[in-house]
């Protein structure tokens, strides 16, 4: 197996007007990269791509390209129809993208053979690489045998990424030997899957705002050192850990915002309890990040002995 691959999937700021601030996108795009991330996504989950405009999508996906630059971009278009999805899909494809991530239809609960119809109808039609984003808490739960057998049956779908928690969807993907690629899509399952040796990459919010932290996670696993391997992890359970306790994607806006990234926005007006939720996690996210089990851990690698 490759050595696993970091992509940060990037928040969308905003400004007080609520127009998309492509300036801070801009510059959390090229932080990412500079910081240890080899690929961009933008337009999942984390993205908030349920409340944007198509046009705001689509000028998302062509700013993307071009700060990405020769790195990879991954485009999410997830959408409440096949037809939706397709059309993003084509125009994604022809502004660069190098691979188009799906979830499955919001909202509306669907079945199994539903899910399977729908991806196959939208990869039939795009013909790019497309890869399956397994979303529970936001979409239809894709079951594991679901995603193994449409990895199988449908050959430009490249790929499953799973943020369920669980690691059975990803183990059932490499059990069908078809060779698509498996992401993780939270931090806190990224060690459990590179020890089981079911991860190729991460497709992460916590990759955009702490690239640093996956980046070093990931280096440490291919380089064999499992005390370093264990210190990153530790550190990246840690961030998830307080990101859980606020609604996706709120505990990432915040750390970019601590981070110099950008205002964070919020769709939802916050509530007096939310107020100080947020205020307590950034006082939490200053001192945890310029201690031991933050930043510290680069600056006792540069401290180490040669």
């Amino acid at each position: 197996m490759q050595d696993a691959q970091p992509i940060a999937s990037l928040v969308t700021p905003r400004d007080e007007q609520g127009c998309i601030d492509f300036r801070a996108f801009y510059r959390s795009a090229i932080f990412a990269l500079e910081k240890g991330a080899q690929g961009l996504c933008v337009g999942a989950a984390e993205g908030e791509y349920v409340g944007m405009s198509s046009d705001e999508r689509l000028e998302m996906f062509m700013r993307a390209r071009k700060a990405a630059e020769g790195a990879r971009l991954v485009c999410g278009i997830g959408a409440p129809s096949a037809a939706q999805a397709t059309r993003l899909g084509a125009e994604a494809f022809e502004m660069g993208a190098d691979a188009v991530l799906l979830p499955p239809p919001s909202y509306y609960l669907y079945g199994q053979s539903d899910i399977r119809a729908f991806y196959d109808e939208v990869a039939r039609k795009i013909e790019g690489p497309l890869i399956l984003s397994n979303v529970p808490r936001h979409a239809t739960p894709v079951e594991p045998a679901t995603a193994a057998g449409l990895c199988c049956e449908i050959p430009n779908l490249i790929g499953v990424r799973d943020s369920s928690g669980s690691l059975e969807a990803l183990n059932r993907v490499s059990l069908t030997g078809c060779g698509a690629a498996r992401f993780v899509g939270r931090g806190d399952m990224l060690a459990a899957a590179l020890q089981a040796g079911c991860c190729d990459g991460i497709i992460s919010g916590i990759a955009a705002v702490l690239p640093e932290l996956i980046a070093g996670a990931l280096e440490a696993h291919a380089a064999g050192d499992s005390v370093r391997f264990h210190e990153f992890a530790s550190s990246v359970e840690d961030a998830m850990e307080q990101i859980r306790k606020l609604p996706i994607p709120w505990g990432f806006k915040l750390i970019a915002e601590c981070r110099g990234l950008g205002k964070a926005s919020f769709a939802v007006p916050l509530s007096l309890i939310r107020r100080e939720q947020a205020v307590a996690f950034k006082v939490w996210f200053r001192s945890w990040w310029n201690g031991p089990r933050g930043s510290g851990l680069f600056a006792r690698k540069a401290a180490a002995p040669l």
